[in-house]
Parts: C-alpha cells; sequence; structure tokens
C-alpha cells in the first residue's frame, strides 16, 4: 500500500499550481505582446523610418497582428510627398504567413491580398522617379 503525507501531496500540488501559473503568464503575456505590442512597435517603426529616412508622409489607420495565425492587416495605408500629394496608398493590405513554413525551409503565404490600390507615378525632367527618391542614393 501506498501511503502519502498531506505534506506531499500539498507540495505536489503547490508545484503544479506554479507550474499552471508560470505557463499561464507566458502565454497572457505572448497573447498581450502579440496583439498590442507588436502592432503598436510596427506601426511607430513604419511612420518614424518614412518620416526621418524617407523624408515623406505616412498615414496607416489601423496595422493588426495574429499571433497565433501570424497573419497582420493594414489598413487604411497612404504614402505622400511631404506637400500632401499622393505616392501610393490602398485600402487593405493582408498578409497570413503559413506555419508549414517553419518545416520547409521557405516562408510561404496563406494569403496575400492588396484592396484597392493607388499609385501615382511622376517622371521628373531629369528622368528620376518620384518613387525612387530617397529609396536610392
Amino acid at each position: 500500500m501506498v501511503a502519502f503525507s498531506i505534506t506531499e501531496v500539498g507540495n505536489a500540488l503547490q508545484r503544479r499550481w506554479r507550474l499552471l501559473a508560470a505557463l499561464g503568464f507566458v502565454f497572457t503575456s505572448y497573447t498581450l505582446a502579440g496583439f498590442f505590442l507588436v502592432p503598436w512597435l510596427a506601426k511607430s517603426y513604419i511612420e518614424s523610418y518614412v518620416r526621418e529616412d524617407l523624408g515623406r508622409q505616412v498615414t496607416i489607420g489601423e496595422l493588426t497582428f495574429n499571433p497565433f495565425t501570424f497573419a497582420a492587416d493594414v489598413r487604411s495605408f497612404s504614402l505622400n510627398e511631404t506637400d500632401g500629394s499622393l505616392i501610393a496608398s490602398f485600402d487593405l493590405l493582408r498578409i497570413d504567413f503559413s506555419l508549414s513554413s517553419i518545416f520547409n525551409s521557405a516562408w510561404t503565404f496563406a494569403e496575400v491580398r492588396l484592396d484597392a490600390p493607388q499609385m501615382r507615378v511622376l517622371i521628373a525632367a531629369d528622368g528620376s522617379l518620384n518613387l525612387g527618391s530617397g529609396l536610392i542614393d
């Protein structure tokens, strides 16, 4: 017959609760970081890169990321010259990264979708494009 003392059972339960609490904390942290921190960091980085490095204006209506499906949505995107004239815009860009990429050693996507793209391409007298200025020096 196997006998357990109350102390042994209590210690075992306490270890399991600690493990469960730690796993819950990791899961909650991953979820919150994926849904809130990743979109905020991505939007902030894109806005500062366009403003500081390209010298242009960018507007991003909404940027979302799902950390469980690895899908990202960018809504109401607009890239403008400093005078406000449109360079490029779209209503929705959805990129759904396929998790099978991890095993295939190649990036694969379940969906790449671009809704209502608009682009204004201007050729200057010297033959340069408005799209390339600031990107290629």
